[in-house]
C-alpha cells in the first residue's frame, strides 16, 4: 500500500472563507483504521489495523462509505473478510451492495485515492474522510435530509487545490478590515507589550484570540493560507538578515518580535508556561506574567511547507506552531543560508527558542514598537 507523508491543516477550516479556526465541539477526528508497516520473511508488508469501536459507533450511512472505500481500495482478502465480519456481513461485496444502495447517491469516487490511516470528521451536513498521517486525498460528502451520502469533493492537500474566489476574497478582506488594528491594546509580559492575536491579512489582526491568522515567509508582508496560489509561493532566498520595516506585516504601532523579545517570554523566573492546552477547542500555549497575571495565548497554527506547499499536521492531541522573530541565526555555518530564530511550540517539547528556514510560512505575533 502506497504511503504518504503529506500533512493537513485545512480539515478544521472547511466551512469558512475567512481562514479562522472553528469549534468542532472539541471532539477529535475518529480514526477508523491505520496501516501497520512491517518486515517479515517475505519482505515489506502492510496490514490494516481496524479501530473496531470507532467503526461500530458510526451511523449506518457513514458505514456505507467506509465499506465502499474498503471494497474499492483494499487489496488483501483477509482485511475485507475482517471488516465484513465486523459489520455483520458474509462478504465485503455483499456489505457494499447492501449499504451503498441504501445510503450512497452517485458513488463515483476517483480511481486514485489512498488512506494509509482513515479518519472521519462529522460536522453539520458534511462528512470528511482523510488520513490521520496526512494523505494527498481528502474526500468529502454532504448528507441530505434523508441521511443519504452525496459525494461532494475531492481535493489535494499537496497542491492546496481549494481556491478562494474573487467574491470570497472581497468578503474576507471586508470582514478582516472591520476589526481595526487599534482595537488590540495588547498586554505586558515581562516588560514587553504583546498583541493578543495573530496577524491575519497584512496590517490586520485576526478577530479572535484563537484564530490562526496567515502564514508568512521571513521578511515578507504577503500572508498565505489554504486558498493561496501554490505557484506564487516562490523559492527566492531572503537577502536581509533582519525583517525590514517596509516588509513588516504587523499593523501600525507594532512590529515582528526580536529574538530577545522571545527570550523574555521564555524567562521562567518571570513568566509561567508549561505545556500545550486547549482553549475554546484550539491547541496552543498560554504565557502568563507571574507578577501582573496578564497572559497571551499562542495557537498552534502549524506552518506552510516551502517545497510542496502544504500545511503541517494538526492532530487531535498534537500541536505544532512556529512564530517568526525578526532575526537571522548566525550560530552555525549553514545558518547563513537562511535559518531564522523562531519561537517553537511542540506538543512533545513545549516552548523553546529554535530556528526555521526562511521560506517556510510561519505565524506572526506582534509586539509594540
Amino acid at each position: 500500500m502506497k504511503r504518504f507523508i503529506l500533512l493537513i491543516i485545512s480539515i478544521v477550516n472547511i466551512s469558512t472563507i475567512f481562514c479562522q479556526t472553528e469549534n468542532i465541539d472539541c471532539k477529535p477526528p475518529q480514526q477508523l483504521w491505520g496501516t501497520i508497516h512491517s518486515w517479515g520473511d517475505w519482505g515489506e508488508a502492510d496490514d490494516i489495523d481496524f479501530r473496531k469501536d470507532n467503526i461500530l459507533s458510526q451511523p449506518e450511512n457513514i458505514k456505507a462509505v467506509i465499506v465502499y472505500f474498503a471494497n474499492q481500495y483494499f487489496y488483501k482478502e483477509k482485511e475485507k473478510r475482517e471488516l465484513a465480519k465486523l459489520l455483520g456481513f458474509s462478504t465485503l461485496e455483499t456489505a457494499n451492495q447492501t449499504l451503498s444502495k441504501k445510503w450512497i447517491i452517485n458513488a463515483t469516487l476517483p480511481e486514485r485515492a489512498y488512506f494509509d490511516r482513515l479518519s472521519v470528521i462529522r460536522r453539520d451536513n458534511k462528512v470528511l474522510f482523510f488520513s490521520s498521517l496526512g494523505a494527498e486525498d481528502v474526500i468529502s460528502f454532504e448528507v441530505n435530509k434523508d441521511g443519504k451520502m452525496i459525494f461532494a469533493e475531492q481535493y489535494n492537500s499537496r497542491e492546496m487545490g481549494r481556491k478562494e474566489t474573487p467574491t470570497d476574497r472581497e468578503i474576507r478582506l471586508k470582514y478582516e478590515a472591520s476589526f481595526s488594528a487599534t482595537n488590540d491594546k495588547g498586554v505586558i509580559i515581562n516588560g514587553v507589550r504583546w498583541a493578543t492575536r495573530n496577524v491575519g491579512t497584512a496590517k490586520t489582526f485576526v478577530p479572535e484570540i484563537e484564530d490562526f491568522g496567515k502564514h508568512y515567509k521571513f521578511n515578507s508582508n504577503i500572508g498565505w493560507d489554504g486558498f493561496s496560489d501554490k505557484n506564487k509561493w516562490g523559492s527566492v532566498r531572503a537577502i536581509s538578515s533582519t525583517w525590514e520595516k517596509e516588509n513588516d506585516p504587523c499593523p501600525q504601532g507594532w512590529r515582528v518580535p526580536t529574538v530577545n523579545d522571545f527570550r523574555k517570554l521564555l524567562d521562567t523566573t518571570k513568566v509561567d508556561f508549561d505545556k500545550l492546552i486547549r482553549q475554546n477547542c484550539i491547541i496552543g500555549m498560554k504565557f502568563t506574567d507571574k507578577s501582573t497575571k496578564e497572559s497571551i495565548f499562542l495557537p498552534c497554527a502549524n506552518y506552510r511547507n516551502w517545497e510542496w506547499n502544504w500545511y503541517g499536521l494538526l492532530g487531535p492531541d498534537e500541536g505544532y506552531g512556529d512564530y517568526w522573530s525578526n532575526t537571522r541565526r548566525m550560530e552555525r555555518s549553514e545558518d547563513e543560508y537562511g535559518y531564522m530564530f523562531v519561537l517553537y511550540l511542540r506538543y512533545d517539547k513545549g516552548a523553546i527558542l529554535s530556528a526555521n528556514y526562511h521560506l517556510y510560512g510561519l505565524s506572526v505575533r506582534c509586539v509594540a514598537e
